[in-house]
C-alpha cells in the first residue's frame, strides 16, 4: 500500500476530491504502532484553540480546523489542560462526520484559572483512578462525542510517580476502553528515559513525546527501536519545539536554557542567511521525518494561512537541498542534543513538590 493512499478516514462526499481539495493525494499516511490507524503525517495540535499560546480569531480557528480535516489531516489532539480548546474543537467537530478523523485527549492534567495571575499546577495535578475516569466524561461531553480513539495520561513524566501509574492510572483507563468510550491508550511526555520505561512495563498503544524530534535536539530517533519492539506508535509533538525556533523567539515560560536559546537565535539568524526562515526549516525537518515509525508530527493551527504554510512543507519532498539546510542548522547546535530535562520552572519544581509530599 502506498503512503499516498487514502485511508479509511476518507469519506467522498465529505471531502470531494483533490479539484475541491488540492493536498488530498499528497499527504502521506503512516500505521501508527498496532493500532491499525493510519495516520496523516501532519497532525493537528489544538493547545492553540484554547488560548494558550495567545488569544485567537475563534471563528478562524473553527474554519482553519474544519478546512485541516477536509484538506485530509486525521488525527488530532487535544486535552482538558488546554483551557477551553476541547470546547471550541467540539463546536468544530460538530458538523464533521466521525468517521473522518481520530481523534486523542488526556486525563491528569485539568485547566484551572489563574489566581491573581499566578497557575497552581500543583491543583491542576491528579492522576487517580476516579479523577482521570471523571475527567474522560467530562471530555466526551465538552467534545461532543460518545468516544475517543486515543485516551492518553499527560505529562505522566511530570509527577514521575511509576508505581501509581502502573497501578492505578492506566488500569482506570483499561476499565475506559472496555466500556466503549476510547480504543487505545497511550502516554506523554518530555522524559524519553520514563516513556520508554511505562512502554516496557504497561500495555500501551501510543506515546507523544514532545521537542525532541527537532532542529535543537533528535534524541527520539534513538527511542525509536525500544518503542517498535512494545509496537508503541509514536507522535512527535511541537514542531516548533513550543516556540523556541521561530523568528519572535520563545514565550517566558519555556523551558530551555540561556544556552539553549542563545544558539537559537544565531540559528534563527542563520537561517535567514541561508535564504529561509526558522520557521520553515523547522517545519520542513519535522513534518517530513524520513522514519515513518514517527507516525505525525503536531502542529497548532490557527488561521487558515497557516494551515496552508504547514500543509505546503509536509507535501513538499525533502530533497537533498534540504538535508544540506538541516545540517547545516543542526551544526549550529554542535550536532548534539539539547533538552531541558530536568530543568523545569522553579515555580513548575515548587508546585510539584507541594502535589507530590
Amino acid at each position: 500500500m502506498s503512503n499516498l493512499e487514502l485511508p479509511e478516514t476518507y469519506d467522498p462526499v465529505f471531502h470531494g476530491d483533490s479539484n475541491d481539495h488540492p493536498y488530498l493525494g499528497k499527504l502521506e499516511y503512516r500505521q501508527l504502532g498496532n493500532t491499525g490507524l493510519r495516520v496523516s503525517q501532519i497532525g493537528l495540535g489544538t493547545a492553540v484553540l484554547g488560548n494558550v499560546f495567545g488569544v485567537i480569531n475563534r471563528d478562524e480557528g473553527i474554519a482553519a480546523t474544519q478546512q485541516a480535516i477536509k484538506s485530509g489531516i486525521n488525527y488530532i489532539d487535544t486535552a482538558p489542560f488546554y483551557n477551553v480548546s476541547q470546547d471550541v474543537l467540539g463546536e468544530a467537530l460538530r458538523d464533521v462526520p466521525r468517521n473522518t478523523f481520530y481523534l486523542a485527549t488526556k486525563v491528569g492534567m485539568e485547566w484551572l484559572e489563574p489566581v491573581n495571575g499566578r497557575f497552581d499546577l500543583a491543583t491542576s495535578l491528579d492522576f487517580s483512578a476516579s479523577s482521570v475516569l471523571k475527567s474522560i466524561e467530562r471530555s466526551l461531553e465538552r467534545l461532543g462525542l460518545p468516544y475517543v480513539d486515543v485516551i492518553q495520561v499527560h505529562n505522566c513524566d511530570v509527577p514521575g510517580d511509576r508505581e501509581k501509574l502502573l497501578k492505578e492510572t492506566l488500569p482506570a483507563l483499561e476499565s475506559v476502553v472496555k466500556a466503549g468510550k476510547a480504543r487505545f491508550i497511550g502516554v506523554t511526555g518530555y522524559d524519553l528515559d520514563f516513556l520508554q520505561t511505562i512502554a516496557n512495563e504497561a500495555k500501551i498503544d501510543t506515546v507523544l513525546n514532545f521537542c525532541r524530534y527537532n532542529l535543537h535536539d533528535v534524541s527520539l530517533l534513538d527511542y525509536l527501536d525500544g518503542f517498535e519492539c512494545k509496537g508503541v506508535g509514536v507522535v512527535a509533538g511541537a514542531a516548533l519545539a513550543q516556540g523556541l525556533l521561530t523568528t519572535e523567539g520563545p514565550p517566558e515560560w519555556h523551558c530551555a536554557s540561556e544556552e539553549l536559546k542563545t544558539k537559537t537565535r544565531q540559528a534563527v539568524q542563520y537561517a535567514k542567511e541561508l535564504g529561509t526562515t526558522i520557521e520553515e526549516a523547522s517545519l520542513g525537518f519535522s513534518l517530513r521525518s524520513p522514519d515513518s515509525r514517527i507516525a505525525t508530527c503536531l502542529v497548532s493551527i490557527a488561521t487558515q494561512d497557516i494551515l496552508t504554510q504547514n500543509l505546503n512543507a509536509a507535501v513538499r519532498p525533502r530533497t537533498a537541498s534540504d538535508e544540506n539546510l538541516y545540517k547545516e542548522l543542526r551544526e549550529v547546535y554542535g550536532n548534539q542534543n539539547n533538552s531541558w530535562v530536568g530543568r523545569e520552572p522553579s515555580e513548575y519544581q515548587k508546585a510539584l513538590a507541594a502535589k507530590l509530599v
